[in-house]
């Protein structure tokens, strides 16, 4: 296995199949739209981290990005790791050393994930083990809960989905009394 650290997306397409193959985003999206975000939202603060086998085939991929106004902080997403992945544990063992390294060498002392594509809906996973599958709610395997976990990562907030058949009573609850 390599570790990658890329401050650039270099190969979009293989990168965006990857995430598309692994699935685990909000709605289904094409490799064009999973490309377009990651296009969108990688900039010179962020840097792609990748574990590949010998033939460069990506296996588990992740961002961090150091914030600017936040110096001591950096945002883990873009999470991916096929659950039926051959050595799954010791891939994210490698991926996760190669997070805590890249966070070290930039002197972050805090890292807040995980985070999709957008940091005011991604921060969070889904952890109930209901099968209903709700708009903008996340659709990760509930492995990657264990993964966050196993590494030290604790629980920050909840968040509970609430289905409105009305939207004219999901509308009242948010105005104003």
């Amino acid at each position: 296995m390599k570790k990658n650290i890329y401050t650039s997306i270099k190969d979009l397409a293989q990168l965006t199949q990857f995430i598309f193959t692994s699935q685990s985003m909000y709605t289904k999206a094409s490799p064009q739209v999973i490309g377009f975000l990651l296009s969108t939202y990688f900039d010179d603060s962020s840097r792609l981290l990748t574990i590949t086998d010998n033939d460069e085939k990506i296996l588990a991929c992740a961002t961090l990005t150091f914030p600017e106004r936040y110096p001591e902080v950096a945002f883990l997403g873009n999470y991916e790791l096929p659950v039926n992945t051959l050595n799954r544990s010791a891939i994210k063992k490698e991926l996760f050393s190669l997070i805590e390294n890249v966070a070290k060498e930039n002197h972050i002392t805090k890292i807040i994930g995980p985070i999709n594509f957008n940091t005011w809906l991604g921060n969070r996973f889904k952890t109930s083990t209901t099968n209903k599958d709700y708009a903008w709610e996340p659709l990760n395997p509930k492995e990657y809960v264990d993964d966050f976990t196993s590494e030290d990562f604790s629980k920050d907030m909840e968040y509970i989905t609430n289905y409105y058949k009305d939207s004219n009573r999901l509308f009242a609850t948010t105005e104003e009394k």
